[in-house]
Protein backbone atom coordinates (compact mmCIF):
# COMPACT_ATOMS: atom_id res chain seq x y z
CA UNK A 1 0.00 0.00 0.00
CA UNK A 2 1.06 3.60 -0.87
CA UNK A 3 -0.17 5.72 2.32
CA UNK A 4 -1.54 9.25 2.37
CA UNK A 5 -2.23 10.98 5.35
CA UNK A 6 -4.40 14.21 5.54
CA UNK A 7 -4.08 16.81 7.94
CA UNK A 8 -5.51 20.12 8.49
CA UNK A 9 -5.48 23.26 10.70
CA UNK A 10 -2.93 22.04 13.22
CA UNK A 11 -3.80 25.27 15.84
CA UNK A 12 -2.66 22.47 18.73
CA UNK A 13 0.89 21.74 17.42
CA UNK A 14 1.02 19.27 20.51
CA UNK A 15 -2.36 17.11 19.41
CA UNK A 16 -0.89 17.61 15.71
CA UNK A 17 2.50 15.92 16.55
CA UNK A 18 0.69 13.10 18.26
CA UNK A 19 -1.33 12.55 15.47
CA UNK A 20 0.86 12.89 12.57
CA UNK A 21 2.98 10.18 14.22
CA UNK A 22 1.30 8.06 12.13
CA UNK A 23 4.00 7.10 9.39
CA UNK A 24 3.01 6.83 5.74
CA UNK A 25 4.75 7.01 2.78
CA UNK A 26 3.66 10.30 1.65
CA UNK A 27 2.28 13.20 4.31
CA UNK A 28 -0.47 15.72 2.85
CA UNK A 29 -0.34 18.17 5.24
CA UNK A 30 -2.30 21.12 4.17
CA UNK A 31 -4.06 24.01 6.50
CA UNK A 32 -2.99 26.45 9.21
CA UNK A 33 0.72 25.60 10.16
CA UNK A 34 0.26 27.07 13.34
CA UNK A 35 -2.15 29.58 14.52
CA UNK A 36 -1.29 32.86 15.65
CA UNK A 37 -4.63 34.59 16.35
CA UNK A 38 -5.23 31.86 19.65
CA UNK A 39 -2.60 30.57 20.12
CA UNK A 40 0.40 32.84 21.91
CA UNK A 41 4.14 31.39 21.03
CA UNK A 42 4.73 30.80 25.06
CA UNK A 43 2.19 28.44 25.03
CA UNK A 44 2.54 26.41 22.19
CA UNK A 45 6.58 25.97 22.98
CA UNK A 46 5.25 24.58 26.85
CA UNK A 47 3.39 21.89 24.83
CA UNK A 48 6.93 20.86 22.05
CA UNK A 49 9.93 20.20 23.07
CA UNK A 50 12.85 22.37 21.45
CA UNK A 51 10.21 24.87 19.95
CA UNK A 52 11.93 28.00 19.28
CA UNK A 53 10.78 31.25 20.76
CA UNK A 54 9.67 33.40 17.39
CA UNK A 55 6.17 32.46 15.52
CA UNK A 56 8.73 32.40 12.21
CA UNK A 57 10.70 29.29 13.65
CA UNK A 58 7.81 27.67 15.40
CA UNK A 59 6.25 27.34 11.55
CA UNK A 60 10.01 25.97 10.51
CA UNK A 61 10.09 23.58 13.10
CA UNK A 62 7.00 22.44 13.06
CA UNK A 63 7.34 21.24 9.45
CA UNK A 64 10.39 19.95 10.12
CA UNK A 65 9.37 17.75 13.27
CA UNK A 66 6.69 16.35 10.79
CA UNK A 67 9.34 15.66 7.92
CA UNK A 68 11.12 13.04 10.30
CA UNK A 69 8.53 10.67 9.92
CA UNK A 70 7.55 10.93 5.92
CA UNK A 71 7.92 13.51 3.44
CA UNK A 72 5.55 16.36 3.75
CA UNK A 73 4.20 18.12 1.07
CA UNK A 74 2.37 21.28 2.79
CA UNK A 75 0.09 24.69 1.98
CA UNK A 76 -0.65 27.30 3.96
CA UNK A 77 -4.17 27.98 5.54
CA UNK A 78 -6.25 31.29 5.96
CA UNK A 79 -5.04 32.26 9.51
CA UNK A 80 -1.10 31.52 8.91
CA UNK A 81 1.62 34.39 8.83
CA UNK A 82 1.48 36.53 5.23
CA UNK A 83 4.97 35.08 4.66
CA UNK A 84 3.87 31.53 4.96
CA UNK A 85 4.57 30.59 1.89
CA UNK A 86 8.12 31.84 2.47
CA UNK A 87 8.47 30.10 5.81
CA UNK A 88 7.23 26.97 3.96
CA UNK A 89 10.17 27.29 2.34
CA UNK A 90 12.32 27.15 4.71
CA UNK A 91 11.26 24.20 6.19
CA UNK A 92 12.13 20.42 5.64
CA UNK A 93 8.76 20.69 3.58
CA UNK A 94 7.59 20.50 0.09
CA UNK A 95 5.86 23.75 -0.84
CA UNK A 96 2.90 22.62 -2.73
CA UNK A 97 1.28 26.30 -2.85
CA UNK A 98 0.21 27.01 -6.38
CA UNK A 99 2.72 24.34 -7.78
CA UNK A 100 2.00 20.94 -9.60
CA UNK A 101 4.05 18.15 -7.97
CA UNK A 102 4.87 14.74 -9.95
CA UNK A 103 5.39 11.63 -7.94
CA UNK A 104 5.65 9.18 -10.47
CA UNK A 105 1.73 8.12 -11.19
CA UNK A 106 0.57 10.37 -8.63
CA UNK A 107 -0.01 14.24 -9.29
CA UNK A 108 -0.17 16.99 -6.58
CA UNK A 109 -1.76 20.66 -7.22
CA UNK A 110 -1.86 22.91 -4.11
CA UNK A 111 -3.17 25.90 -3.28
CA UNK A 112 -3.32 27.52 0.09
CA UNK A 113 -5.35 30.25 1.54
CA UNK A 114 -8.79 30.73 1.15
CA UNK A 115 -11.79 32.74 -0.77
CA UNK A 116 -12.96 35.95 1.42
CA UNK A 117 -14.16 35.41 4.71
CA UNK A 118 -15.73 38.06 7.24
CA UNK A 119 -12.64 37.64 9.53
CA UNK A 120 -10.49 39.56 6.99
CA UNK A 121 -7.83 37.01 7.85
CA UNK A 122 -3.92 36.99 6.43
CA UNK A 123 -4.11 35.07 3.58
CA UNK A 124 -7.71 35.10 1.80
CA UNK A 125 -8.08 35.59 -2.43
CA UNK A 126 -11.04 36.88 -4.63
CA UNK A 127 -12.59 34.24 -5.96
CA UNK A 128 -11.03 36.10 -9.66
CA UNK A 129 -7.58 35.08 -8.52
CA UNK A 130 -7.79 31.74 -6.95
CA UNK A 131 -9.70 30.50 -10.38
CA UNK A 132 -6.66 32.28 -12.36
CA UNK A 133 -4.20 30.32 -11.07
CA UNK A 134 -5.84 27.14 -9.96
CA UNK A 135 -6.74 26.88 -14.09
CA UNK A 136 -3.17 27.42 -14.49
CA UNK A 137 -3.36 23.45 -13.73
CA UNK A 138 -6.06 22.22 -15.91
CA UNK A 139 -3.71 20.31 -17.73
CA UNK A 140 -2.10 18.81 -15.18
CA UNK A 141 -5.66 17.85 -13.00
CA UNK A 142 -6.59 15.62 -16.29
CA UNK A 143 -3.69 13.65 -17.08
CA UNK A 144 -3.64 10.23 -16.84
CA UNK A 145 -2.06 10.23 -13.51
CA UNK A 146 -3.71 10.11 -10.13
CA UNK A 147 -4.51 13.84 -9.64
CA UNK A 148 -4.68 14.84 -6.23
CA UNK A 149 -5.66 18.84 -5.70
CA UNK A 150 -5.11 20.08 -2.44
CA UNK A 151 -6.65 23.16 -1.20
CA UNK A 152 -7.09 24.95 1.70
CA UNK A 153 -10.22 26.08 0.92
CA UNK A 154 -13.24 23.08 0.56
CA UNK A 155 -15.47 23.70 -2.95
CA UNK A 156 -18.47 25.23 -2.64
CA UNK A 157 -22.11 23.34 -2.26
CA UNK A 158 -20.73 20.28 -0.76
CA UNK A 159 -20.11 18.29 2.91
CA UNK A 160 -17.00 19.87 3.08
CA UNK A 161 -17.79 23.37 3.68
CA UNK A 162 -21.15 23.42 5.62
CA UNK A 163 -20.57 25.58 8.93
CA UNK A 164 -23.03 25.01 11.78
CA UNK A 165 -26.09 27.13 10.15
CA UNK A 166 -26.29 25.02 7.70
CA UNK A 167 -24.59 27.75 4.86
CA UNK A 168 -22.40 26.77 2.57
CA UNK A 169 -19.11 28.40 2.81
CA UNK A 170 -16.70 27.24 0.42
CA UNK A 171 -14.95 28.46 -2.88
CA UNK A 172 -17.21 28.63 -6.09
CA UNK A 173 -13.67 29.03 -8.15
CA UNK A 174 -12.50 25.54 -6.72
CA UNK A 175 -15.78 23.50 -6.87
CA UNK A 176 -15.74 25.02 -10.93
CA UNK A 177 -11.70 23.98 -11.25
CA UNK A 178 -13.10 20.24 -9.69
CA UNK A 179 -16.32 20.15 -12.04
CA UNK A 180 -13.81 21.21 -15.38
CA UNK A 181 -10.92 19.17 -14.30
CA UNK A 182 -12.39 16.25 -12.89
CA UNK A 183 -9.24 15.25 -10.55
CA UNK A 184 -9.04 12.09 -8.65
CA UNK A 185 -8.84 13.65 -5.46
CA UNK A 186 -9.65 16.84 -3.53
CA UNK A 187 -8.42 17.40 -0.24
CA UNK A 188 -9.52 20.87 1.71
CA UNK A 189 -9.60 21.70 5.23
CA UNK A 190 -10.50 25.14 6.78
CA UNK A 191 -14.04 23.92 8.05
CA UNK A 192 -13.06 22.36 11.00
CA UNK A 193 -16.80 21.18 11.73
CA UNK A 194 -17.27 19.91 8.37
CA UNK A 195 -15.75 15.90 8.45
CA UNK A 196 -17.09 14.84 5.33
CA UNK A 197 -16.62 12.79 1.98
CA UNK A 198 -18.74 14.15 -1.17
CA UNK A 199 -18.16 14.08 -4.69
CA UNK A 200 -18.32 16.60 -7.65
CA UNK A 201 -18.94 14.52 -10.65
CA UNK A 202 -15.95 11.64 -10.40
CA UNK A 203 -13.67 14.00 -7.83
CA UNK A 204 -13.49 12.45 -4.39
CA UNK A 205 -14.10 15.38 -1.89
CA UNK A 206 -12.60 14.90 1.43
CA UNK A 207 -12.31 17.21 3.96
CA UNK A 208 -10.51 15.27 7.47
CA UNK A 209 -11.58 17.92 10.01
CA UNK A 210 -9.09 19.87 12.19
CA UNK A 211 -6.16 18.21 13.27
CA UNK A 212 -6.32 20.15 16.99
CA UNK A 213 -9.07 17.31 17.49
CA UNK A 214 -6.85 14.59 16.37
CA UNK A 215 -8.76 14.46 13.18
CA UNK A 216 -7.00 13.23 10.12
CA UNK A 217 -7.72 11.35 7.08
CA UNK A 218 -5.91 7.92 5.89
CA UNK A 219 -5.68 6.84 1.98
CA UNK A 220 -4.59 3.50 1.03
CA UNK A 221 -3.59 2.80 -2.52
CA UNK A 222 -2.61 -0.12 -4.13
CA UNK A 223 -0.26 0.37 -7.20
CA UNK A 224 -3.32 -1.09 -9.17
CA UNK A 225 -5.78 1.70 -7.72
CA UNK A 226 -3.06 4.95 -8.75
CA UNK A 227 -2.76 3.19 -12.32
CA UNK A 228 -6.51 2.84 -12.96
CA UNK A 229 -7.69 5.78 -11.30
CA UNK A 230 -10.86 3.74 -8.73
CA UNK A 231 -12.86 6.59 -7.41
CA UNK A 232 -16.15 4.67 -8.56
CA UNK A 233 -17.52 3.79 -5.02
CA UNK A 234 -20.27 6.20 -3.53
CA UNK A 235 -19.23 5.56 0.03
CA UNK A 236 -15.35 4.97 0.55
CA UNK A 237 -15.64 5.01 4.56
CA UNK A 238 -12.98 2.08 5.29
CA UNK A 239 -13.66 0.34 2.58
CA UNK A 240 -12.02 -3.27 1.93
CA UNK A 241 -13.27 -3.95 -1.82
CA UNK A 242 -10.37 -4.06 -3.90
CA UNK A 243 -12.29 -2.67 -6.82
CA UNK A 244 -11.53 0.99 -4.65
CA UNK A 245 -8.68 2.52 -2.93
CA UNK A 246 -9.22 2.57 1.30
CA UNK A 247 -10.41 5.56 3.11
CA UNK A 248 -10.96 6.00 6.44
CA UNK A 249 -11.70 8.66 8.95
CA UNK A 250 -9.51 8.79 12.69
CA UNK A 251 -10.05 10.16 15.41
CA UNK A 252 -12.63 12.38 17.30
CA UNK A 253 -14.74 12.80 14.44
CA UNK A 254 -18.07 10.55 15.67
CA UNK A 255 -17.56 12.89 18.71
CA UNK A 256 -17.35 15.80 17.65
CA UNK A 257 -20.24 14.99 15.09
CA UNK A 258 -22.63 14.58 18.29
CA UNK A 259 -21.71 17.35 19.85
CA UNK A 260 -22.31 19.43 16.92
CA UNK A 261 -25.92 18.07 16.98
CA UNK A 262 -26.19 18.76 21.03
CA UNK A 263 -25.09 21.92 20.81
CA UNK A 264 -27.43 23.03 17.87
CA UNK A 265 -30.31 20.90 19.60
CA UNK A 266 -29.69 22.97 23.00
CA UNK A 267 -30.15 26.12 21.40
CA UNK A 268 -33.31 25.39 19.49
CA UNK A 269 -34.38 24.50 22.94
CA UNK A 270 -33.37 27.88 24.01
CA UNK A 271 -35.22 29.66 21.21
CA UNK A 272 -38.14 28.07 21.67
CA UNK A 273 -37.94 28.38 25.62
CA UNK A 274 -37.43 32.70 25.07
CA UNK A 275 -40.43 32.40 22.66
CA UNK A 276 -42.49 30.76 24.60
CA UNK A 277 -42.22 33.06 27.55
CA UNK A 278 -42.03 35.88 25.41
CA UNK A 279 -46.10 34.58 24.23
CA UNK A 280 -46.68 34.09 27.80
CA UNK A 281 -46.10 37.63 28.61
CA UNK A 282 -47.67 39.02 25.64
CA UNK A 283 -51.00 36.83 26.08
CA UNK A 284 -51.41 36.55 30.32
CA UNK A 285 -49.91 39.43 31.21
CA UNK A 286 -50.65 42.25 29.05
Amino acid sequence: FNKIMGTTDQSDLNAAYDTLKEVSDYLAAHGTVVNGFTKDISDLKSKIESLNTTATHANIDTLNKFSEYAPVYAIFGNCDPENADSLIDKSEAINIHNRCIKLEDITLVGYGGSNVTPFDTPNEYSEECVYENLSKFSDDLKDDNFTILITHAPAYGTGADVIPSGDHVGSKSIRKIIEQTQPTLNLSGHIHEAIAEDKIGETIVLNPGDVASDNAAMIELTDDDIKNKKTSSNNLFNSNDNNRFNFSFFGKNKKMSFMLKLKLYFAIGVASLIMFIILFIILFLD
